[in-house]
């Protein structure tokens, strides 16, 4: 909806951040693991997909969006 006509830098972007991040958390996840253990982290896993689904209550609806654009 923002870049309609550069899909494809929005994608390319996307995926860039995305392997990015995926990167930096998996050294992250790893660097917590040898101070916390494993088991712990794992528990932590399990929390942050419901806090995630929390957080999304508070994004706004796409028919709001659009609203606010007319």
């Amino acid at each position: 909806m923002m870049f309609p006509k550069n899909i494809g830098l929005v994608s390319g972007l996307m995926v860039g951040f995305g392997i990015g991040a995926g990167g930096i958390g998996a050294t992250l996840i790893g660097w917590l693991s040898d101070q916390y253990g494993i088991y712990t982290i794992f528990g932590l896993f399990g929390i942050l997909p419901m806090l995630a689904a929390v957080l999304t209550l508070f994004l706004p609806s796409e028919r709001s969006l659009i609203a606010k654009e007319a």
